[in-house]
C-alpha cells in the first residue's frame, strides 16, 4: 500500500481534481457511481480500470492495470473491491 504525507490538500480537492482531469481526456470514458462512499466516479483509461471515491473527506482509488484499454467487464469487477475497500471508513 503506497501512503503519501498530506501537503495541505483536502480529498475533496483531490477527488475535484482528478475527476476535472479525467473528462478532459476524451479516451477516458468517465462515469459517476452511485452507492460507493459519498461520491464516486469510474474510468477506463489505456491502462484498465479506476475507480475514485470520496468519504468522510478521504479519497481512495484502487486501480486494475490491464496493460490494456479499460472494459466495463474492468469497472465491474473493480466495483466490488472499491464496495469493500470504502466500507472499511
Amino acid at each position: 500500500m503506497l501512503t503519501y504525507q498530506n501537503l495541505g490538500g483536502s480529498g475533496e480537492m483531490a477527488f475535484s481534481g482528478y475527476r476535472n482531469n479525467a473528462a478532459r481526456d476524451a479516451a477516458w470514458k468517465v462515469t459517476d457511481e452511485t452507492g460507493i462512499g459519498n461520491k464516486a466516479f469510474s474510468v477506463t483509461p489505456s491502462f484498465g480500470a479506476a475507480l475514485a471515491m470520496l468519504k468522510g473527506g478521504r479519497m481512495l482509488q484502487p486501480q486494475l492495470w490491464t496493460g490494456a484499454a479499460g472494459t466495463a467487464k474492468d469497472r465491474d469487477a473493480l466495483r466490488v473491491v472499491a464496495r469493500k475497500a470504502v466500507a472499511a471508513f
